[in-house]
């Protein structure tokens, strides 16, 4: 009754603070609104570089450019390894030789895909930071170090190698979209929650 006396002497009705809070909501879909406009503004000139460097790519690739990593190429392996420059699921003996100065990046592929496979990240930002560092060690691996990533386990033939890396870079440019529209989903529940939502 107290609360209600004192209520009632700040002139401020139940009717009054539902209108204040009706025009707070009301400016602040206005202001995810023109966020949302700014951002789209943003991405597409992003949109329009990523294009650009993933045609550029794909024309090193056709032109048979070896890359940073000269003219490197799969040694020979033991008996019973599977063949030069194929990669497997699972980690095998001789790997530091077999892989060279691709190694580092065989583990962290190993890594990534496990990650994504069992331990799936929680967010959608990070299941999609997850696919693009896949798919540019993908790329990287079969362009810079003529390497065979599964379900293959022969080498491949320059045709076959070309078609894997179009098809890997067509995979990392959908992976990048669906990056930039996790954070734009990301950034405008945020702004929607006032900064409360964090994931």
């Amino acid at each position: 009754m107290a609360g209600d006396e004192a209520e009632e002497d700040a002139g401020e009705t139940p009717e009054d603070r539902a209108a204040v809070l009706e025009e707070e909501n009301r400016k602040l879909q206005e202001t995810v609104k023109a966020q949302a406009g700014e951002l789209e503004a943003l991405r597409r000139p992003v949109a329009a570089s990523e294009e650009r460097a993933q045609t550029q790519a794909g024309n090193d690739a056709v032109d048979g450019g070896q890359g940073k990593q000269g003219d490197w190429r799969p040694p020979r392996r033991g008996t019973g390894l599977p063949d030069a420059g194929g990669v497997t699921v699972e980690a095998q003996p001789d790997e530091e030789h077999a892989f060279g100065p691709a190694e580092p990046l065989v583990a962290e592929w190993r890594e990534t895909r496990a990650g994504m496979i069992d331990g799936a990240p929680a967010s959608r930002v990070d299941r999609a930071v997850a696919a693009v560092r896949r798919w540019e060690l993908e790329v990287e691996m079969l362009r810079e170090f003529q390497l065979t990533l599964p379900p293959e386990t022969e080498a491949l033939d320059e045709s076959s190698r070309r078609d894997h890396i179009r098809s890997r870079e067509e995979a990392l440019a959908e992976a990048r979209r669906e990056l930039g529209r996790a954070r734009q989903v990301q950034l405008l529940r945020r702004v929607a929650t006032l900064g409360l939502w964090r994931n």
